[in-house]
């Protein structure tokens, strides 16, 4: 099964371009995609640092969850130092990534059809202006991820 902890701890300790597609896919739409609301902030904000250029480590994250005050929401500072026992090698965090994108998507679109379904229920005069909201979002989880980069 795969591991949360596993992505976000590698990512603190050995964050390295180019990322595999699947952790990539879980930074671009941190906090969402990720169960434990905690962890998707970390990656969130692994995701800022790395985009504003600069190095990600426990400290950098640390400062910007200090600057974005969600330091707390993120567990605090020990809880972000305990994510680094749970890194892995990239190949492995990748693999694990790979489980949670496919569970992230899966659940993702079910809710977002089911939404959906009951907007165009309620609102059935705008069924096509839904539609086509339902498929950007769709769209936009499915795209290929590699034309954004994180660095």
């Amino acid at each position: 099964m795969g591991s949360e902890h596993t992505i976000v701890g590698t990512l603190l300790v050995e964050y390295a371009e180019p990322l595999g597609a699947n952790i990539k896919r879980m930074l671009l739409h941190a906090p969402q995609s990720f169960v434990d609301q905690a962890l998707g902030v970390v990656a969130e904000a692994v995701r800022e640092t790395a985009l504003a250029g600069e190095p990600v480590a426990e400290q950098t994250v640390l400062r910007r969850l200090e600057t974005r005050g969600t330091l707390t929401t993120a567990g605090g500072a020990l809880a972000l130092a305990r994510l680094a026992g749970y890194a892995v090698s990239n190949e492995l965090a990748e693999l694990d990534a790979q489980e949670l994108w496919q569970r992230y998507k899966a659940t993702r679109t079910q809710s977002v059809l089911s939404d959906g379904a009951e907007a165009i229920g309620e609102f059935p005069n705008r069924a096509e202006l839904i539609a086509d909201g339902v498929t950007r979002t769709l769209a936009e989880l499915n795209r290929d991820t590699e034309a954004r980069t994180l660095t």
